[in-house]
């Protein structure tokens, strides 16, 4: 379970705030530990979270490969050995002129007084002051772990809503900087859809460029956190665990400026891509199983991703559609995104595979021309308008309808005007193909028939309450925007009373074969 993703982006946020600074060297120490002490349920995704955010800081944050240190599993003696080891190393070569920086990252189990590595625990408290006695210039401490945030609540920290920072600010550059992925009182949330931490998966989706709000190529502290604190939020508050909080607490000193990732440097053989305006992506490793490398949007302008060059799939969603596709990336390579060149599939279409966003349903609305052949001898074709409501599901589309149609007939000496207003609910089951949608479909309404007559005599109106079941066929084909034409036939049966003479007992029964057929179009929404 984790969120401190969120305050890992804030920490590092803050340190690579010296990173903008000339020669800053920089260490980091990555733990991820799935498994905790006896009693806690193994984690999925801590050793994976700690490898994505220490591959996403090499790749754009500036940090040496060799003055990166990666554990996985380890006791809680071997972590407090990798951290002296990296203080010696700071310690010997501290320069004033070139600053340091210490970053140190854990994904695992923890309680409010100790992280759980295995059979032993290592105290929070013990981990702090190993980092805070560090040489380095900058020390930085993550923790994405449950109820991690003691570590800031005793130094003054809390539930942080958004640092009220705008890009031009400075923050004091030198000193300690702890943040945890939950307050005192919060477990962390893993994802399986992210497989990973909410908070590290956003943190790491706004180094690698998704953060870049003013599009100047630098992804400054204001900017990182903003994006993974917001996204966490919003996130972590649908799942039953609730929304979480982290925490942030800092002693610095001095002036730096605040930029954490250059993800798209001059010069880099790590791959661009741009990804248009307005859409939320999603972008996948290898191909749409794949890992989740970054989440993007939507945002007012397009934005660029730092990647490694390599196969890549992606997922868009737009208010009406989903729109996929692979691609390819070479060292160097700007690639843009050209959203007429995805594979576009409206969510109604989704919802009928059982995979409409968030598995929702997909409503409808449509309107269009109406006609239905006569129920008596001699009369025209009933020509008119319908409009409707409807709700896709996974194996069936309702529609609530209603029509409302008018004809003539002519006999010797008289003009009969004919007109049906109905209201019916149907049921249909689609098969969806490359270009076209066909539906089998049923259904029963209800219909208030009547007659006005024009003659010399003496006719007055009548009218009479009907009903009607049948079947039918129906095809669509989308066009654009959410916005399809569609064809549907059908075949029924109407029962009626009729009124065949001026009296009381004229008034029968009456039943008559009809068919009708609609064309108009349908707006998903």
């Amino acid at each position: 379970m984790k969120e401190s993703v969120r305050r890992a982006s804030v920490l590092t946020a803050l340190v690579w705030a010296s990173v903008c600074a000339a020669d800053v060297e920089r260490y980091g120490l990555f733990i991820g530990a799935n498994r905790g002490n006896a009693g806690d349920l193994e984690l999925a995704f801590a050793q994976a979270d700690a490898t994505k955010l220490a591959e996403v800081l090499q790749g754009v944050g500036g940090l040496r490969p060799d003055q990166s240190v990666l554990l996985r599993e380890p006791t809680a003696d071997a972590v407090q050995e990798a951290i002296i080891s990296l203080n010696e190393r700071i310690r010997q070569h501290t320069d004033p002129e070139h600053p340091s920086l210490l970053f140190v990252y854990y994904s695992g189990h923890a309680d409010a007084e100790n992280l759980h590595l295995g059979a032993a625990s290592l105290a929070v408290r013990r981990l702090e002051q190993l980092v805070s006695g560090s040489a380095a210039t900058f020390r930085v401490l993550v923790l994405d772990a449950c109820r991690s945030g003691s570590l800031t609540r005793v130094k003054g920290g809390r539930p942080a809503p958004p640092l009220p920072i705008v890009v031009e600010e400075r923050v004091t550059g030198e000193g300690a900087i702890f943040l945890t992925s939950s307050s005192a009182d919060e477990d962390s949330q893993e994802s399986e859809e992210l497989s990973g931490s909410f908070f590290t998966h956003y943190l790491a989706s706004g180094l690698l460029g998704a953060a870049d709000q003013n599009a100047d190529e630098r992804i400054t502290l204001s900017e990182a956190y903003r994006y993974a604190y917001e996204r966490t939020v919003q996130a972590s508050s649908r799942t039953w665990a609730g929304a979480q909080h982290p925490t942030f607490h800092y002693q610095l000193k001095g002036q730096a400026d605040v930029i954490l990732s250059v993800p798209n440097r001059p010069g880099s053989e790590r791959a661009r891509l741009v990804l248009p305006a307005g859409t939320r992506y999603f972008v996948f490793s290898r191909d749409s199983m794949g890992p989740m490398m970054a989440e993007v949007g939507p945002a007012a302008t397009p934005l660029a991703l730092s990647l490694v060059a390599g196969r890549y799939f992606l997922r868009g969603r737009t208010p009406r559609a989903l729109l996929e596709g692979a691609l390819t990336l070479e060292p160097g390579q700007q690639h843009v995104v050209d959203e007429k060149n995805l594979t576009r599939t409206e969510y109604a279409r989704l919802a009928r595979k059982g995979a409409g966003p968030e598995n929702a349903v997909v409503h409808s609305a449509h309107a269009g021309y109406f006609a239905r052949t006569a129920l008596s001898l001699g009369s025209s074709l009933c020509q008119g308008a319908h409009a409707g409501y409807g709700v896709t599901l996974p194996q069936v589309t309702l529609r609530a309808r209603v029509t409302f149609c008018g004809g003539s007939r002519r006999g010797e000496g008289i003009t009969e005007h004919l007109s049906d207003l109905g209201l019916s609910l149907r049921a249909a089951h689609a098969w969806d193909f490359s270009f076209i949608t066909l539906e089998a479909l049923a259904f029963a309404g209800a219909d208030v028939l009547s007659q006005r007559f024009e003659t010399n005599g003496l006719a007055p109106p009548r009218w009479a309450l009907g009903g009607q079941v049948g079947l039918g066929v129906g095809a669509s084909r989308e066009l654009a925007w959410g916005v399809s034409v569609a064809l549907e036939l059908t075949a029924s049966t109407f029962i009626y009373r009729e009124q065949r003479g001026l009296t009381p007992e004229s008034v029968q029964w009456a039943s008559a074969f009809s068919g009708s057929a609609v064309i108009g179009l349908e707006k998903a929404f």
